[in-house]
């Protein structure tokens, strides 16, 4: 059921206590669809936290080898340029502030 979700275009949400196997269920769906094998469509796990911020959600500082500042996309960035799919874990852990910045690319695909 959830394969045939995911199939015409809607999202999935798995819940459940910690440990009771939903990133491993995530994992094994997105192989079947083709996203997490290899040479398949790509697979991004980003794991949240809840002192992510909506700038988080899309992209983070980092400094290189001569100490010059760059921006680094997140793995949601990345797969949504490349169309792989994204596991967001712990999506129930972002504050308001950084959910409402998920809604037009959930909502919109934007």
């Amino acid at each position: 059921s959830l394969c045939q979700d995911f199939a015409v275009g809607h999202d999935c949400l798995l819940a459940g206590p910690p440990g009771c196997g939903k990133s491993a269920l995530a994992r094994h769906l997105s192989c079947l669809l083709g996203h997490g094998s290899p040479g398949g469509l790509g697979l991004e796990f980003f794991f949240l936290h809840e002192e992510m911020s909506s700038r988080d959600l899309l992209q983070r500082r980092a400094t290189d080898e001569n100490g010059a500042t760059t921006w680094v996309d997140s793995p949601l960035t990345r797969a949504a340029r490349s169309g792989a799919l994204c596991i967001l874990d712990g999506a129930h852990r972002l504050r308001g502030e950084a959910l409402c910045a998920l809604a037009p690319l959930l909502q919109d695909r934007q």
